[in-house]
């Protein structure tokens, strides 16, 4: 959707296709369908220059699209690098045997989008592929993200009261490979006395 609304691309037509994320369990399968994603074919690109899989999970389908470039843009590797990604030790192994399609899809793509130079490193760990092949390109804000006069008042209208003085802002899940205990220790350190943790996503356990 992001490339789809960017500017600047006169002359270059942007086509969204949908797909299964990785190559599942058929469980999975049934829940992708019911999203939308299905099978890509070669029919699907027709008259296409570059197929561009904006999703690491995604990666399984070059194959497909032989004779064509391909991109991957990958986030990210957690799944292969963080030992508690996962819950449970069974359900790790099968998403990490199924993700392991994608690795080796990334492998056979044209070039592939890092959006961090730590996730490249771990993509040249994990598959071999050399850094000439990687370009690092960070994710970049939507223009509805930006600075709000006032946002105090604008928040207090809408019932969110913060704490004065310095924020600190966590905005994501409470799974463990965020690492938020790594944060409430340091909030606890001397130096960042009277800070505020401000979250949003899943309450804290």
């Amino acid at each position: 959707d992001g490339l789809l609304s960017m500017s600047g691309l006169d002359g270059v037509e942007l086509r969204a296709e949908r797909a299964w994320w990785w190559l599942p369990p058929g469980v999975d399968r049934v829940m992708d369908a019911r999203r939308g994603r299905m099978p890509l074919s070669p029919l699907a690109v027709t008259g296409a220059q570059l197929v561009h899989m904006t999703d690491q999970g995604l990666a399984h389908h070059v194959s497909t699209f032989a004779g064509l470039p391909t991109i991957v843009t990958c986030h990210d590797l957690m799944p292969f690098v963080v030992p508690s990604y996962y819950r449970g030790a069974r359900w790790g192994m099968l998403r990490k045997f199924a993700l392991r399609a994608s690795l080796r899809g990334m492998g056979r793509a044209t070039r592939v989008v890092a959006v961090s130079e730590r996730t490249a490193r771990d993509i040249t760990a994990l598959t071999g592929i050399s850094p000439g092949r990687i370009s690092v390109v960070g994710v970049p804000s939507p223009g509805s993200f930006r600075p709000v006069q006032d946002a105090d008042e604008v928040l207090a209208r809408r019932g969110i009261v913060l704490p004065p003085g310095p924020r600190i802002l966590s905005v994501g899940s409470a799974a463990a490979y965020k690492n938020l205990g790594l944060l409430l220790r340091a909030i606890a350190r001397p130096e960042l006395a009277g800070a505020a943790l401000v979250r949003v996503g899943e309450p804290l356990t």
